[in-house]
């Protein structure tokens, strides 16, 4: 414990009398954190009538459609689009033919 003391010596940091998360805890509420959060916003199809409807997810598309489908499949009407399939008895297909990303974002968080 002693060398760590030695090394934070000229710094304002007060050291603990014996290790803990404190010495990362006091660096890390001094250092503000930024995370980029990546976003998709799609387009899906209803492949019985071409309706569209335009979502964003955070999560990868293929993520995003196997959850509408279980959405679908246990008839809980989460989205606009599921409410539709469900409300007009539409089909719904594979990832290729109903989802289309339209355009990759970064949604930036700060966090202090």
């Amino acid at each position: 414990m002693y060398k760590v003391t030695i090394l934070f010596k000229h710094t304002n940091l007060n050291l603990p009398v014996r290790a803990t998360k404190s010495i990362f805890k006091q660096l890390s509420d001094k250092i503000i954190q930024n995370k980029i959060i990546s976003i998709v916003i799609y387009k899906l199809k209803c492949i019985t009538c071409n309706n569209s409807y335009v979502g964003q997810t955070g999560s990868s598309l293929e993520k995003r459609h196997k959850e509408l489908i279980r959405y679908i499949k246990t008839n809980d009407s989460l989205s606009a689009y599921v409410i539709h399939i469900l409300n007009n008895k539409r089909e719904y297909g594979n990832i290729e033919q109903t989802v289309e990303p339209l355009k990759p974002c970064n949604k930036g968080v700060s966090e202090y």
